[in-house]
Order: structure tokens, then sequence, then C-alpha cells
């Protein structure tokens, strides 16, 4: 056999055998469906990756109740330590909190960017699962997403976050996917 049919052959057995541990690894969770956002909900406003500008604060709050939804927000989002939005245990408590905050019906992230993986350990599942939430975001807030859903089977959406461009295009098909997503999950 040639060298390099030999490694080929033995780092795709290697991976192979991965596979079924991987699988293993994850214990199947019941889903919990979020209760869905109406029109006049409150909507958590959080920066759990990058940090965003007074102005990008402004643009996100004025896309959201365009679409008519009040906004909350609490004083971490402007932080900024070097790229991100504040400290990692600052900005897995800005999500935590909103978790926890009776009065937000959604969770929307401001941007994307970098650093959700690195708070995914500081999260308090137990808290996200007892209060389940719509959150949406995309980019760097997938690691977000799919941690949360990992580990509390709560269902989680991959959409716009604060600063997209919500115009006329992206309104509408966002309004017809959460239509249909409401026919199949509620």
């Amino acid at each position: 056999m040639q060298r390099r049919n030999f490694i080929k052959s033995v780092s795709t057995a290697a991976a192979l055998t991965a596979i079924p541990k991987i699988y293993s690894a994850v214990s199947p969770l019941s889903k919990i469906k979020p209760p869905r956002l109406k029109a006049g909900d409150t909507l958590g406003l959080i920066a759990p990756g990058s940090y965003i500008s007074e102005n990008e604060l402004k643009e996100s709050i004025g896309n959201l109740e365009k679409l008519g939804y009040k906004v909350v927000y609490n004083e971490r989002i402007l932080s900024k330590t070097g790229y991100f939005a504040g400290t990692d245990e600052s900005r897995a408590e800005e999500l935590n909190s909103m978790f926890a905050d009776k009065k937000v019906n959604g969770i929307i992230c401001a941007r994307g960017g970098y650093g959700c993986v690195r708070i995914l350990p500081m999260l308090n599942y137990n808290l996200i699962k007892n209060n389940p939430k719509v959150i949406i975001g995309y980019s760097d807030i997938t690691a977000l997403l799919n941690g949360i859903n990992t580990e509390t089977g709560l269902i989680t959406y991959h959409g716009p976050v604060g600063i997209s461009t919500f115009n006329e295009f992206s309104v509408t098909y966002l309004m017809k996917c959460l239509l249909i997503l409401k026919r199949i999950w509620y």
C-alpha cells in the first residue's frame, strides 16, 4: 500500500470510529417550545458577542419598535472589552437576566461577531429551561442558539439581529417564516 493511501485509510477509519461517540454523547431532550411573540410584546436586546455602538443600539431599538415590539436592555449592552461587549461574565449575566425577567417575552441579539462560545459554560441552563423564551440571532449567535438548544431542548431561532437591514424584503420574509413556524410549532 502506498503511504498516501495508508494515511487516507487510517484517517477515514479514525473519523468513522468517532461518529458513534459523538452521537451517543448527545442526550435526547424533549423539545421546549417557547411562547410565541405577539405585537406589543417586550423584547430584551442583548450583546452576547461583539460590542455595539450607541448609534447601533438606537438603530436596533428603532428596527424592533417598527415591527411592533417594546424593547428593553440593560446598561451592559454598551460595554466594551477589546472586541467584546464587556467581559465574558457580564455578557453571560446579561443573557441570564433576560431569561429571568418575567416582563421580557423574547430575546434578540443586537449583533453577532465573536465571543458567544466563551460564555456558554457560564449560562444558567436551568434558569433558561424554566423560563423559555424566543431567542433570535445569527452569525456567532448560532453557537449560543445551538448551545442553549443542546443543553435545554429550547427551540431557538436563527434570524435577524438588531442591526440587520430591516428592509421591506427582509421584513416580509421574516414575517412569512414566523407565520409558518407558528403553524408548525403552536
